[in-house]
């Protein structure tokens, strides 16, 4: 029914990151908070969702902040790294949407919701590391890819979930040998990416072998735990999100009473 070309074809449409938001991550790369934020401030686009995004009460600030500047300082290099992948969504993110019930407005809760969480887990793992705060934003990604080759047989796929117990993520795994985070590796590789962000997403996907030896093992369960644990929220369920993946709580077991008490209490 689906063909990995299609999912090929999809790829090859997305537009390359735009100049000023390639600058704006490559001075964010090399350590250069300012030089970014001088490239964000020449992209109203930029600056004015990080505007936005910095004043909502993820952040918890008591003052709004609208200054570019004192908006890459206060985030420093993991979170604005974090904010502008997620950003990136709006090169590939559906005007429409027709598979699952989602609108831009509930994307972008859902990847605000991500991320605040996310930053939660991380702050009580005392992480730092950059790469593997930023590496959630491109989760999302994936869904919009479903969408855009689910939606031309959105009556098969309902016969499916009806006769049947299947996630989309695993009838997306049978048909073209690739799941939900393979295609998420494959825009990672699209928009250049680090290895390391994409091992983090591959680990994540909960169907490795219990010999597995990384240093992202630990993160990886926690993502996998978030993403099932926020498409499960009600308004999410409403949108077809719970039956996406395909949950392991065995990969999660050792971490899920820190996650409890982090995220749910």
């Amino acid at each position: 029914m689906i063909q990995k070309k299609e999912i090929e074809d999809f790829l090859n449409k997305i537009p390359p990151i735009p100049e000023n938001l390639k600058k704006c991550l490559n001075e964010l790369n090399s350590g250069n908070l300012k030089g970014a934020a001088d490239v964000a401030k020449n992209d109203l686009a930029l600056s004015s969702h990080l505007r936005n995004i910095i004043n909502k009460p993820i952040f918890g600030l008591r003052t709004e902040i609208k200054d570019v500047n004192q908006i890459f300082s206060t985030l420093g290099l993991g979170y604005i790294n974090q904010i502008i992948r997620a950003y990136m969504m709006k090169l590939i993110i559906p005007k429409n949407w027709e598979f699952f019930k989602m609108s831009q407005s509930l994307f972008e809760e859902l990847q605000i919701e991500l991320m605040k969480e996310w930053n939660k887990l991380l702050t009580s793992l005392k992480i730092e590391d950059k790469e593997i705060i930023a590496s959630i934003a491109i989760l999302p990604a994936s869904i919009i890819v479903c969408e855009e080759i689910f939606k031309s047989r959105k009556s098969d796929f309902l016969i499916i979930r009806e006769t049947s117990d299947i996630d989309y993520n695993t009838i997306l795994k049978r048909m073209t040998n690739m799941d939900i985070f393979d295609v998420c590796n494959l825009i990672a590789d699209k928009w250049n990416l680090s290895e390391n962000t994409k091992e983090i997403i591959s680990l994540s996907s909960g169907k490795i072998d219990t010999n597995t030896q990384s240093k992202y093992l630990t993160v990886a369960k926690y993502m996998h735990l978030l993403l099932f644990y926020e498409l499960s929220q009600s308004k999410f369920i409403k949108a077809n999100l719970n039956d996406f993946i395909d949950f392991n709580p065995e990969f999660v077991s050792d971490i899920f009473e820190n996650f409890q008490k982090v995220v749910v209490s």
